[in-house]
């Protein structure tokens, strides 16, 4: 069975470094596969890509899309696709989903569209589009059943489709869980959030908390792990506010496991997470987890649980998504409805009540480890993978190691 990926990008996080690292444990756990990764252009990952396809023998092709050359870029693709002639083409978002349909009628091939974000169903136009291709879509593949619903809400499909959660690499050990008997207030109380520096991910919601919490006479510090188009934004935010000295700026890095060690709490304050993979990363390190209760957060935590959800209902300003606000699942009242901010008050407050009371969730913290080890392990979602590719192929036997 022969499997093409097909990536935007090669980008730092998110979809792109989820394949990557699925790809390598499908090939491990079933012989039948031979997988192909096509990117359409590189990027902070191919390093390390180019590494893992010669470690898990898997191919790798890097495709220089740009607008324009389109049609250079078409016929690389097509001649790809005739040359490899795969039995099942996985596509990830918008894009690659979009030239899998539009070139796979040549072919005889299955076509699985991943979706891991609501791009497709933001305007117009790419409703349209996704609306004229879906009967060249043998599966549509969701991250999350948040997605799943936003997705039905705007554009209804008569193929199948199926919700494969996320995963990630579950180490063989990993450090046990300390149980300290209290903070020690000498020392600040140190947090974490780890993302694409972008509008949705409102890390400006984080950075208001820290001066609240600062005008509470709280000793916090807040380290923000990544790199995007807004970080010079949040930078004058945090000197506004006069607590440049307790927001660190860390920057984009690969192996983010230090930040999660010495970090106490982890926060996620999006508009919308269509999952969050790197929130199941930091409930596996026993990080207590604050995040709002809307899209995958509110799937994937449960509320003073494994970690705490905090309710998204301040309305959003005219300049924040502008022209692109999709619905996203609510989980607190349990339906689609438009994004909004959770208060960074209600952030504060939340965050101050794990400040205070922090030596009593050591079983919280054990427990968000456990959620993710039984529920959001990357070995999970391959076999998911797996079954549905066999389904796929009408085969119903699946040789693994």
């Amino acid at each position: 069975m022969k499997i093409l990926y097909l990536v935007g990008s090669l980008e730092i996080g998110g979809a792109e470094a989820h394949a990557v690292r699925q790809i390598s444990v499908i090939c491990r756990r079933d012989f039948d596969v031979q997988a192909i990764l096509c990117s359409f252009k590189g990027g902070t990952l191919l390093k390390t890509t180019k590494k893992s396809a010669q470690n898990n023998k898997f191919t790798l092709y890097i495709l220089d899309k740009r607008n324009i050359a389109i049609l250079k870029f078409l016929i690389e693709l097509y001649t790809l696709i005739r040359s490899e002639q795969p039995d099942i083409i996985h596509a990830y978002a918008f894009g690659p989903c979009l030239w899998a349909r539009l070139l796979c009628s040549f072919f005889p091939t299955q076509v699985v569209c991943h979706y891991h974000g609501i791009s497709n169903v933001a305007q117009r136009w790419s409703r349209f589009i996704e609306k004229c291709l879906q009967r060249k879509t043998d599966t549509f593949l969701f991250n999350s059943q948040s997605t799943q619903k936003v997705y039905n809400k705007y554009l209804s499909s008569m193929s199948k489709q199926c919700v494969i959660y996320n995963g990630i690499a579950i180490p063989t050990k990993m450090d046990t869980i300390d149980s300290p008997k209290q903070l020690n207030l000498e020392e600040p109380f140190e947090m974490v959030t780890i993302c694409r520096l972008k509008p949705i991910k409102a890390i400006d919601v984080q950075i208001e908390a820290v001066a609240e919490l600062h005008r509470r006479g709280r000793n916090v510090i807040l380290r923000i792990v990544g790199d995007g188009a807004i970080a010079v934004d949040l930078k004058k935010i945090s000197m506004s506010l006069q607590i440049s000295d307790s927001v660190f700026f860390e920057g984009f890095h690969n192996d983010v496991d230090r930040f999660y060690r010495q970090a106490k709490c982890f926060l996620v304050t999006s508009y919308h997470e269509t999952f969050c993979l790197s929130l199941c990363e930091a409930m596996l390190h026993g990080l207590v987890c604050i995040a709002p209760n809307v899209g995958g957060p509110s799937e994937i935590i449960t509320d003073g649980v494994d970690g705490f959800l905090v309710d998204a209902d301040k309305p959003l300003p005219d300049h924040v998504m502008p022209g692109w606000r999709p619905l996203v699942w609510n989980g607190a009242k349990r339906t689609l409805s438009p994004p909004k901010s959770i208060d960074s008050v209600s952030l504060a407050n939340r965050i101050e009540y794990v400040i205070d009371h922090y030596a009593d969730l050591h079983t919280l913290r054990q427990q968000a480890r456990k959620t993710v080890m039984e529920r959001f392990s990357m070995e999970r979602h391959c076999n998911e993978l797996l079954v549905l590719y066999h389904k796929l192929m009408n085969q119903t036997e699946i040789k693994t190691t």
